[in-house]
């Protein structure tokens, strides 16, 4: 009866040892094949990153052999070439520089904009600078593109400015200290520059919404002056 208790225990331990390596071996696979899809996912971001590098690079070197500096159109290389922009190759990799561009609607009735892809980069001064744009054309272009009211338009665009300028004078509708320091969630007036276009969800009237309907038409670069040969 010993014997076979001896042999009993010695195969429950066995099988034991057998259950932990197992579980063990498991384990270490699992955690080599895990480290291992993190180093492609590194590497293949890494590759990724130094093909969008050399595309703006690409779209650098058009601009900088551009024959007319001081006219803008999208006739040129730089604002529309296929041949040059759409997936060229680099280093087992492709790149293409692409931009959407709105038309005119056929119907005017119409709802969507039909929309065209041009290939090379687009023309900041095509879009309106909001750190320049006087109220008028922050009005108009809340009441045309964002699709609001009169009234609403103007009173977001003086919050606009309010927010831009240095002073702490209210402009009529617009809001300064004393109105975002009043919030639930309060937070100061900037009086400076925008930095980035979503900075604008912090001005007083402003919403998703309407952000979303403008965002594709705004910039932070530019002399204030709008490129008509290049706006969709």
């Amino acid at each position: 009866m010993k014997v076979k208790s001896k042999k009993a225990s010695a195969l429950i331990i066995t099988l034991w040892l057998l259950s932990f390596f197992t579980i063990f071996a498991v384990g270490l696979a699992h955690n080599a094949f895990t480290h291992l899809r993190l180093a492609s996912y590194l590497s293949a971001r890494l590759k990724m990153y130094y093909l969008a590098l050399a595309g703006i690079e690409r779209g650098i070197i058009e601009l900088r052999v551009d024959k007319t500096p001081d006219y803008d159109s999208l006739n040129e290389n730089w604002s529309n070439n296929e041949k040059i922009f759409k997936q060229f190759s680099l280093d087992g990799g492709n790149v293409t520089l692409s931009y959407q561009l709105a038309l005119p609607p056929e119907d005017k009735s119409a709802k969507k904009k039909a929309t065209v892809t041009l290939y090379g980069v687009q023309d900041e001064s095509s879009k309106i600078d909001i750190n320049r744009a006087s109220v008028d054309v922050l009005k108009t272009m809340l009441e045309n593109i964002g699709g609001i009211k009169q009234d609403k338009a103007a009173d977001i665009a003086n919050s606009i400015v309010d927010w831009r300028d240095i002073d702490v004078v209210v402009s009529p509708g617009g809001a300064e200290n004393s109105y975002y320091e009043n919030l639930d969630l309060p937070y100061p007036c900037k009086n400076g520059s925008f930095q980035i276009p979503e900075e604008l969800l912090l001005v007083k009237g402003m919403t998703p919404e309407i952000f979303s309907r403008i965002a594709g038409v705004i910039t932070l670069y530019g002399n204030g002056r709008v490129n008509i040969n290049t706006v969709d």
